[in-house]
Order: structure tokens, then C-alpha cells, then sequence
């Protein structure tokens, strides 16, 4: 669908749905639990299957006892490296081949003695009923020669490689001299950003059904990629794509969890083929954890100069994120940053750590709702630094040229130079930071407001930016609603302002064609998106916080 007709679809669809109360196609199907998901299917000789996960992140198998697992009642087959059919290793990634992209990870489940992350399946119990395979897992003695293993991202920090740049994702982009603009900058926010590791939490976790007849392989499970799915199964199983068919009617939650596949898929079917009978499993949530990459930690530095009429002088992102030893792939933590404010000198690098640990994978925006976070909340500090209360400067998006240009973001400041800036409740004193006017910032979440600076009074967005991992392309779709304000109304950091549709007449006729052009049936509100933690500044004596490609965090004209 090319851009035009995507609009025109938007505009015929947006005034039948305005205002009304749509029922979801699937709506009554899921309330009622009439939609069968991944192991609802009733199949005749139905058999269930559990895991046992390795308690070491590197280290070999010495020796494995199942004779108590294999002797309880109801186990019908336990599957270790000793005794599992051979499957073909996942191949090696190649962006030439998308579909070698589908396996969450590298290891080659149940077809060797190698360890090589903490939750890694080392024993498979095929059961009869759900409660026996569980008990049998539990039950199965494993013991391991362990080897050094890097599980602490703090520690590992220091071990970080600078990411090169490739076609899908840029590593490292400089324009002028950004530290030099820094340490000149009359007013500046230096300060690192921390964000925790997140794991997939869906209403349904990871589950399947198999069923063989014969070479031909039938899945149901609630992937969000069917055709990687079937191809990824054919060529472990080394039978022919076409005699291999994934059902995924219903998916119970996925948020990016779902699209590669991860090792309860492959094992459901590898223990279907041993058992020569349908099996499902579910994972437990600690399977999910274990089993089932998340977002990537980080550990961030965002620093920003600017003059003290509050336009950017420099803007440096550096970012330490991490991927597994066996899969895993950078996330464009910085990316935005590229893009969302002019700055005649900026630095930004991505760096990476290696983990012997799963390897995380694509959670909602990945790299982007982290780095967004960072760069937001360095942006609002410098805000603080800049603003008094009762008074408004001028913060300046990119107009023309950040790293990239997103064209649909510069049309706004040129065509209303009318100031704004990002603003929320002081956090220190508790008192509205911009006194009687009401303004905001578009980004990830944000706000773009425009107002009589005599009045407080005006009209803005809520807005939502989708952005693409390739920067020639990079141009963000306005998903907004719009917001109209008096002086008695605040954006607070904490909450937004009740979505209204004011009577557009009275807006300048600039304004109006501005808003003509951006939907106005959705608002999104995502301050809290990335629950990240802005890191005090080191003590004194204790040196900076080092990232690479960067020259060090230092403390700035702000403290914590």
C-alpha cells in the first residue's frame, strides 16, 4: 500500500469509527473461551511434555540420571542429548536468507553436552498427563563441569565492542565536534541512564501442539510468523517445507516474543516424533524466562549542550546493550537520537557485551523505547536547567537535519515559530515548571504543543512515532489526538490532558492545515514505557562512568 492510499484508507475509515463502539472481529470468541489457542486442541492420544533446564551458563554435561524420571508413573519417554533423534543445526544468520533468522538462538536442543546459557533444556519428559511430565522433569540429576561464564552486565560493561555499521542498523555517526561544543555549552545535562532487562510476559506463554503422520508436521502454535515457523521446522527436521503446516488462529499476547522460535516450539515437535503420538506444551513463566529472550539491558550515557536561549549546541548518545554468545542481535538504542533534534554537533555509538546468557530478541520497539527514555529524560533535565517558572524558551526539534531528516516533524516549528518547550511538574520543588503555560514535546509518548505565551492557552498533540531501522528511510507516521488547553491546564509528568476535539475554526488557518492532515482518533501515553533509572552522578574519587566511544560521563550543572 503506498502512502497515499494508506491515507486515503485513513480518511474514509476515521469518521465511521469516531465516537462509536466497535466490537473486535475475535471479541466474543475469546470472552466467551471459545478461541482455542495453542494447546487446546484435543487430539486423540494426546500426550504432554515438560523441561528441565541446566542450572550453569557454560560449561559441558558429565553425566545425566533418568532412571527415576523414566520410572514414574504415566512418563511415557524422557529425551536427553543421549538418546534424542539427530535434528540439523539452525543455520547461520545471513540477512541474504531472512528465514535463518527465525531461531531465537544457536543451540542445537537436546543434540549435544554443551552448555551454553543458564536455562538451556537439557532434558525433555514426555508424559501422559501435564502434572507426570512435570514431576519427571523435576526429578531428572544432571551434573555439569562449569567453565567462566559472563552473567553480570556491570561487570561485563568494561568489555564492551563498539557496534560497526551495517545496511539494517547504524553503530556509530558523528557531525562536528560534539565534545568540544559540550564542554563550551553555557548550559548542559551530562548524566548516565540505566534500563533493566525485560522478559516477554504474555496472557498465553510460549506453547504448541504437535502431531507427525508420517514425515508430515502439523503445529499449532501462537508464533507470530507462520511461514518462518514452517520453514524453520522443515529444515531442523529435514523434511520438505510444503509437508510441514503451522495453525496460529489465536495468539495470546506475544509483543515481539512470538516472532522467532525458541526452543518449547522445536522440542514439542521433536518429543511428537519420539512418542509417534500428538503432544503439547506450555512452558511455565520461568520457562519463558529461561528459554525465551527479552529486552536487552543498558546502560546509556546522554549528553546535551545547549545556549541559554535553549537551542542544542551538542547531543552525544553512547549505549552498552547486550546480546547472547548464541544469537541475539543489537537494538538501534540510539537511533532516535539521530533524528529528533537539530544539533550542529552530535556523537552517537553503539557498544555491545556478549552474555552467556539467552540471547535477547525483539520486544516492543526495541532499542528505540530504551534510547527514548534516555534521551527524553536528559531533555527534560535540561528543560529544568533552562526554564523558570511563568517563563518559556525555545527548544528546537530538527528542522532539517539531526543525522536524518523526518520531514513530517520539521513542517511544524517553521510553519508556527510561535516558542514551546518540554516541560512537566519541577520534580524538585513540586511546583508547575512553566507557571500559567501549558507545553510539551512530540517523541516516543510525547508532546507537541503550541500556545499564545501571553494566554497559556493553545493546542497540542498526543503523539505516537513509529520509526523505521533503516535511516534512508526514516520518515515517522503522526498517529495523534489533539489536545486543546487553557492556562489552568497542566501536562504533568505523570499524566497527560483529557483528549478533546476543539472547534478547529478558530485556529489560524496554518494551524488548521497542519492538523487536516493528522489523524485524530488515537492517543497514547508512554512516559512510563521503559521503567529506567536516570544513575547518580559517581562520587567524588570514584571516577567517571566509562562508555566507549565516548570521553566519560561527567556531572554537568546537574546533580541527582
Amino acid at each position: 500500500m503506498t502512502q497515499a492510499q494508506a491515507q486515503t484508507a485513513t480518511q474514509r475509515v476515521t469518521p465511521i469509527m469516531i465516537g462509536r463502539a466497535v466490537d473486535r472481529v475475535d471479541g466474543l470468541a475469546k470472552t466467551t473461551g471459545a478461541a482455542p489457542f495453542s494447546t487446546d486442541y484435543p487430539l486423540p492420544g494426546l500426550a504432554y511434555a515438560a523441561l528441565t533446564y541446566s542450572t550453569i551458563a557454560c560449561g559441558r554435561i558429565l553425566a545425566i540420571d533418568t532412571r527415576t524420571a523414566a520410572a514414574l508413573p504415566g512418563v511415557l519417554a524422557v529425551i536427553t542429548h543421549l538418546n534424542a533423534p539427530a535434528m540439523k543445526p539452525p543455520p547461520r544468520q545471513s540477512m541474504l536468507n531472512l528465514v535463518s533468522l527465525a531461531p531465537g538462538t544457536s543451540v542445537n536442543y537436546l543434540n549435544t553436552d554443551e552448555v551454553l546459557f543458564n536455562g538451556q533444556p537439557v532434558a525433555l519428559v514426555v508424559a501422559e498427563s501435564i502434572e507426570a511430565a512435570a514431576e519427571g522433569a523435576a526429578l531428572i540429576d544432571v551434573r555439569y563441569q562449569a567453565c567462566p561464564a559472563a552473567v553480570d552486565f556491570t561487570v561485563e560493561q568494561a568489555n564492551a565492542v563498539p557496534q560497526k555499521n551495517t545496511m539494517a542498523q547504524v553503530g556509530s555517526a558523528t557531525k562536528g565536534d560534539a565534545e568540544a561544543a559540550l564542554a563550551a555549552a553555557p548550559v548542559l545535562v551530562d548524566a548516565i541512564y540505566t534500563t533493566p532487562q525485560h522478559q516477554h510476559n504474555a496472557i498465553e506463554p510460549h506453547a504448541a501442539t504437535a502431531r507427525w503422520d508420517g514425515d508430515r508436521l502439523t503445529v499449532y502454535d501462537g508464533t507470530q510468523n507462520i511461514d518462518w515457523t514452517r520453514r524453520h521446522l522443515a529444515q531442523r527436521f529435514d523434511v520438505p517445507a510444503g509437508g510441514v503446516r503451522v495453525i496460529s488462529r489465536f495468539t495470546g499476547g506475544a509483543f515481539g516474543g512470538k516472532t522467532m522460535v525458541w526452543a518449547g516450539t522445536v522440542l514439542t515437535a521433536l518429543a511428537a516424533r519420539v512418542v509417534q503420538r500428538p503432544v503439547a506444551m506450555m512452558l511455565t513463566r520461568e520457562g519463558v524466562y529461561r528459554t525465551v529472550g527479552g529486552r536487552t539491558p543498558t546502560i546509556q550515557r546522554v549528553a546535551l549542550g545547549a545556549g541559554r536561549d535553549g537551542h542544542l549546541t551538542s547531543l552525544i548518545h553512547a549505549s552498552i546493550a547486550q546480546v547472547g554468545r548464541t544469537g541475539g542481535g543489537p537494538e538501534q538504542v540510539t537511533s532516535v537520537s539521530r533524528d529528533m533534534y537539530a544539533a550542529p554537533n552530535m556523537a552517537i555509538q553503539q557498544s555491545n557485551v556478549t552474555m552467556d546468557a539467552v540471547p535477547n530478541t525483539v520486544m516492543r520497539a526495541p532499542g528505540e523505547a530504551t534510547g527514548t527514555f534516555a534521551l527524553e529524560s536528559a531533555m527534560d533535565e535540561l528543560a529544568v536547567a533552562l526554564l523558570q517558572p511563568g517563563t518559556v524558551e525555545r527548544v528546537r526539534m530538527a528542522q532539517t537535519d539531526g543525522m536524518t531528516a523526518p520531514e513530517p516533524l520539521a513542517a511544524i516549528p517553521q510553519q508556527f515559530p510561535l516558542r514551546f518547550a518540554l516541560g512537566y511538574e519541577a520534580p524538585r520543588t513540586g511546583s508547575p515548571l512553566l507557571g500559567d503555560s501549558c507545553f510539551g514535546h512530540a517523541g516516543l509518548g510525547g508532546r507537541l504543543a503550541f500556545a499564545d505565551p501571553a494566554t497559556g492557552a493553545g493546542v497540542g498533540y498526543t503523539c505516537w512515532l513509529p520509526w523505521t531501522a533503516a535511516p534512508a528511510r526514516r520518515a515517522p507516521a503522526l498517529s495523534c489526538a489533539v489536545i486543546s488547553f487553557t492556562s489552568e491546564t497542566r501536562i504533568r509528568k505523570e499524566g497527560h490532558a483529557s483528549p478533546a476535539y476543539p472547534d478547529q475554526s478558530t485556529f489560524p488557518p496554518e494551524l488548521r492545515q497542519v492538523l487536516a492532515q493528522v489523524p485524530q482518533h488515537a492517543a497514547f501515553d508512554m512516559l512510563s514505557h521503559s521503567g529506567g533509572h536516570r544513575a547518580a552522578v559517581p562520587a567524588a574519587g570514584t571516577g567517571p562512568v566509562h562508555l566507549p566511544g565516548t570521553a566519560g560521563a561527567h556531572p554537568g550543572n546537574l546533580s541527582s
